[in-house]
């Protein structure tokens, strides 16, 4: 492997940590979750106002918890659960969804940021 050979390695990953820094910084805190049913929006909620919101779905309720700026599903009736195993969510753009029951919530304000998706 020659000089030139190692420079241009040593740039390409200099760029890809450079391109990887630029793209997926961190977005800014949310302030407001919208709680859809099935894709329609149920509701709008700040996220600086805890709450403990009731959703009917196709399943049954379920429950949307507020609290300190961020929201989760606390419980839901669908089987798999994955909805309340995905947690807390806070930053703009964030998107929890539980499929059987056709609700799904999203956190809103701020700016988003580019995801594994949307890149």
């Amino acid at each position: 492997m020659t000089l030139a050979d190692k420079a241009v390695v040593v740039m390409a990953l200099l760029a890809a940590g450079l391109s990887y820094y630029l793209a997926w910084q961190p977005s800014a805190p949310g302030t407001l979750v919208e709680i859809y049913r099935d894709n329609t929006l149920y509701e709008r909620h700040a996220l600086d106002e805890p709450a403990t919101l009731s959703v009917p779905g196709k399943l049954g309720d379920s429950i949307i918890e507020i609290d300190q700026g961020r929201a989760r599903f606390q419980s839901s009736p669908c089987t798999g659960k994955f909805c309340i195993h995905a947690g807390w969510m806070q930053q703009a753009d964030d998107v929890i969804a539980c499929l059987p029951n056709g609700i799904h919530i999203q956190i809103q304000g701020g700016q988003g940021r580019f995801d594994a998706i949307a890149f």
